[in-house]
């Protein structure tokens, strides 16, 4: 993994730093990740050595909770929110994405807390949300409502168009 100046580059907004997406990320689209030995600790040893520079370090995942990036980001974190889409199989998803969670705070990063779920792409149709309300409530979690998409944010916040994503 190369060095932290060698990734971090400036965005759009002067006061929003990226590390774009990566061939260097290869490595951790492995499954079992609790099986990686000291790739686990790859993304604890980058916050640690970059957190006297930033407020905030936010890590976004790819939706697989069960490989080596997701893990690692987990076993790195302090909190977690968990964007998702109002859809059935989304919904559906949730307790699997709450036991990845609670697996990473059994074994690697006990302080890590899931503050819950951002819903993203959210419709007028309050129907829609019934299987979200339900599943919140099943798994005791925090539901926070945006009109856009968590694509569209990240492209405003580098000044990027992100139309037809």
């Amino acid at each position: 993994i190369p060095p932290p100046e060698q990734v971090i580059q400036q965005s759009a907004n002067e006061n929003i730093c990226v590390v774009p997406a990566s061939d260097h990320l290869a490595p951790f689209a492995l499954p079992e990740p609790e099986k990686r030995g000291v790739l686990q600790d790859a993304i604890v040893h980058l916050v640690h050595e970059v957190a006297d520079h930033f407020d905030w370090v936010l890590i976004d995942t790819p939706p697989n909770v069960l490989q080596l990036l997701s893990w690692a980001s987990l076993v790195a974190a302090d909190y977690v929110l968990t964007p998702i889409i109002p859809e059935d199989y989304a919904a559906q998803g949730l307790v699997g994405v709450r036991r990845f969670i609670e697996h990473v705070q059994r074994t690697r990063n006990p302080e890590v807390r899931w503050l819950g779920l951002v819903l993203t792409m959210v419709t007028r149709q309050p129907g829609d949300m019934l299987p979200f309300l339900a599943a919140a409530l099943l798994l005791n979690a925090t539901m926070f409502a945006h009109p856009r998409s968590v694509v569209e944010d990240a492209g405003i916040a580098l000044g990027k168009e992100t139309q037809g994503i």
